[in-house]
């Protein structure tokens, strides 16, 4: 591993992990709208989530309501979730079937 970046006034060095580079960076480097600034911070997190991710192959899917069923969902919650997850559940029941996956 190469020392670490040189400490200035004002400014801050850091080594991102597992990229063998250095990262200088003004001493306001947590201010969020500065997104270059946040770069090591987001490497540090995506290992993180990656630590929690199982190593096989997996899909995101997302099931949505139409915007028109919104006043329904929020007078009849229970039901319309309820529908909901039953509907998505059958959708990836009936993709998981080998005449289907294929």
């Amino acid at each position: 591993m190469a020392p670490a970046a040189p400490v200035l006034a004002g400014v801050g060095g850091e080594r991102a992990p597992r990229l063998e580079l250095a990262e200088i960076v003004r001493a306001s480097a947590a201010d969020y709208r500065r997104t270059k600034c946040q770069r090591v911070a987001t490497e540090r997190w995506l290992v993180a989530r990656r630590r929690d991710v199982l190593p096989i192959p997996y899909f995101h899917v997302v099931f949505t309501l139409p915007h028109a069923l919104n006043p329904l969902a929020q007078s009849h919650p229970r039901l319309i979730y309820r529908l909901l997850f039953q509907s998505a559940a059958s959708t990836l029941s009936f993709a998981k079937t080998p005449s289907v996956a294929k």
